[in-house]
């Protein structure tokens, strides 16, 4: 924001970069002024919590087998996270999942183990969007996240996954340009 000579900006953070603009707002709350948190959950109970942490285990990685079953997995599940997209827009995440043989949380480590109560707290009076895909099986606790925002609201984009932005453009932009339109 420095080098481009912006002072306070409007901040919008899809699923992992939802965390990192909530971060941004938190520890920068004068360069933000209006916050999207697209794809992101609300504070899970300790035990949920500690459960999906150790699911995030780096040393089970996905492994390419000879006979291309983990290759056929891996399409399943960014068909699934792209209910309603050709097979040209599945191909670029579905590419970068197995050329880097990532198991489907392993971008996302660092910002999913992240504490993000304190963030929260000091967030509460910030004008935020809770975004999310009704078909987008990532997200949960978000009406309980949007009770913690007390100036917030929430959409929820009819029949978009994982990445509703590609899904939906038109539903997802004309959502954030209302947000951002209104008082």
């Amino acid at each position: 924001l420095d080098y481009l000579g912006i002072s306070k900006a409007h901040v919008l953070g899809n699923h992992g970069g939802a965390l990192i603009a909530m971060n941004l707002a938190w520890k920068h709350p004068q360069r933000v002024n209006r916050l999207i948190l697209s794809g992101t959950s609300g504070v899970k109970e300790e035990k949920e919590s500690e459960e999906f942490t150790e699911s995030l285990d780096l040393e089970r990685r996905n492994q390419v087998d000879i006979e291309g079953k983990s290759l056929s997995d891996a399409w399943g599940r960014y068909r699934a996270y792209m209910p309603n997209s050709s097979a040209e827009e599945i191909l670029i995440p579905y590419l970068n999942n197995v050329t880097t043989r990532l198991r489907p949380y392993d971008a996302h480590y660092g910002v999913l183990r992240w504490d993000r109560r304190h963030a929260l707290a000091s967030l509460k009076d910030k004008r935020t969007l809770l975004m999310q895909g009704e078909r987008d099986d990532f997200v949960s606790h978000q009406e309980t996240l949007l009770k913690t925002l007390l100036n917030g609201e929430r959409v929820v984009v009819e029949n978009a996954g994982v990445f509703m932005f590609f899904e939906k453009p038109e539903a997802s932009a004309k959502a954030v340009l209302k947000f951002l339109d209104s008082q």
